[in-house]
């Protein structure tokens, strides 16, 4: 799903404000440690939503927040954001510091909640996604989809919502179908290729 969902650092997105990449066609969801300031994308047209959760490991959550439920407190906030980016066609730019971990379990709840495709980030050797993240967001957009009244979201899971998006090449603009229900049986199945092609190489 090309340019549906993209998971970048903090240098490379600034990177992208810098050379004016950034359009309102973009979403971003912006991981930030509780100590630094958040990505500015004031110069830019895009939408904003600013997380502010250190990166952590699921005991260091434990320990610091006492439970897991008191971290990324944003996240019903975040999947309203994020259900309305999607339904207005824009690209969904999920960002943190090295774009690894927070980002990634980001991305994946999402590719979970459209597209049962979850796995395609967990699949994917260059990330490692936050499992707190994932479970909290996912868990989030499914409430999202229960209390948002004006956009059907059951349409956007099912394939029935038209989605445009802007391609990595420059002022191409593409209008696509996304037909979640054909393809989410595909992705599922190249995501367990891509499981078992990495537990081989192990």
């Amino acid at each position: 799903m090309k340019n549906f969902i993209e998971i970048l650092s903090r240098e490379r997105i600034e990177k992208m404000i810098r050379s004016g990449e950034l359009n309102e066609d973009d979403a971003v969801v912006s991981f930030c440690d509780t100590d630094k300031v958040p990505v500015d994308l004031s110069s830019t047209r895009a939408d904003h939503f600013v997380v502010k959760a250190d990166d952590l490991y699921y005991d260091e959550i434990c320990e610091r927040y006492g439970d897991e439920s008191n971290y990324f407190t944003e996240a019903d906030e975040a999947a309203g954001f994020i259900i309305s980016a999607v339904a207005a066609g824009k690209r969904i730019i999920c960002q943190c510091e090295y774009g690894m971990s927070r980002s990634a379990g980001c991305a994946a709840a999402i590719y979970e909640f459209f597209m049962g495709a979850g796995i395609r980030a967990f699949a994917d050797r260059k990330f490692c996604p936050s499992v707190v993240i994932f479970d909290q967001l996912y868990k989030a957009l499914c409430r999202a989809r229960l209390s948002i009244t004006d956009i059907d979201v059951d349409a956007m899971r099912t394939g029935r919502a038209l989605i445009p998006f802007t391609s990595e090449k420059k002022n191409e603009e593409t209008t696509l179908w996304k037909i979640y229900g054909s393809v989410q049986k595909r992705n599922l199945k190249s995501g367990r290729k891509q499981v078992a092609s990495a537990s081989a190489s192990l």
